[in-house]
């Protein structure tokens, strides 16, 4: 017997990964306050090795492989033993990847991103919260 569609979407659901609660809401708050939401909502942001790349890596965007989310963030684990601000800015960092849509690396558009953020006053102290500047 075939399965319903909403059998096998609940299935997809439930064995995608999910965001790291406290990163998404940093995520959505940067998102609301200095991309002016342009960023999409499906977007999965979690500690976790950064896929491929070398443990010394601090974070990292791609497309997500999960069918439920567009873009994946991932933040290096050893950064939860680390100050807050050097996990926001790593996060900051990587969603002007994300706003690129990832074919910028480090180029113009990117650069583009990062002025805005700076113009609208992500890395002045207290943007986010009172005790972080970020960088």
């Amino acid at each position: 017997m075939a399965k319903s569609s909403a059998q096998s979407a609940s299935r997809v659901l439930g064995s995608a990964e999910q965001s790291d609660p406290t990163l998404k809401k940093w995520y959505n708050e940067i998102n609301r306050k200095f991309f002016k939401n342009k960023l999409p909502a499906e977007v999965l942001v979690r500690y976790a090795a950064p896929d491929g790349k070398a443990k010394k890596t601090i974070a990292s965007a791609d497309v997500s492989k999960d069918g439920v989310h567009k873009y994946e963030i991932r933040l290096n684990p050893r950064l939860k033993t680390m100050s807050l601000t050097l996990s926001l800015s790593a996060l900051a960092h990587e969603m002007a990847h994300v706003a690129t849509e990832l074919k910028d690396d480090h180029g113009p558009a990117f650069d583009r991103w990062f002025k805005k953020l700076s113009n609208r006053g992500l890395f002045k102290k207290g943007a986010l919260r009172k005790d972080i500047t970020l960088f």
